[in-house]
């Protein structure tokens, strides 16, 4: 799994259950959209339940995501005390046009992550694959999980 998916997971379990958030970084493919590197975001609003990139974390962040010749092909954020599918807030919020989202939640005392399509309304299949950037997601049936 890539270490910026695993740093999700990190960013989550270390937040004392407010929402985190951040970009993901990537290559769109044909018929795939390689996720390589990811960078964290302050969340603004500071709730449990609900996030929103502070602008100034999030232009730095695109601009690491360019230095690094990465397109911003998604998002992520966490859901410290329910499971990583997505809420009325989150189907609100979508941005749609193709961006991946990854959702890291608590199921007991695991921490589980699942990508989206939220214009399609389900988990997309994700598999783990090398390339010349380092690992990426990629197309199978799969979670990816935590335990911390």
């Amino acid at each position: 799994m890539p270490l910026g998916v695993f740093g999700a997971f990190e960013q989550a379990a270390l937040a004392e259950g407010l929402e985190v958030c951040g970009l993901l970084g990537g290559i769109r493919r044909k018929n795939a959209t390689e996720i390589c590197h990811s960078v964290p975001v302050v969340n603004r609003l500071g709730l449990a339940d609900r996030f929103e990139s502070e602008p100034a974390s999030h232009f730095a962040a695109l601009r690491i995501l360019r230095e690094k010749g990465l397109e911003w092909v998604g998002t992520y954020h966490s859901h410290p005390l329910s499971p990583p599918n997505p809420s009325k807030w989150d189907l609100q919020m979508a941005l749609g046009g193709g961006m991946v989202d990854f959702i890291v939640g608590r199921e007991g005392n695991q921490w589980l992550g699942r990508f989206w399509d939220f214009t399609l309304g389900y988990p997309l299949p994700v598999r783990l694959s090398p390339c010349a950037l380092g690992p990426i997601w990629d197309i199978s049936l799969q979670d990816a999980s935590r335990t911390i």
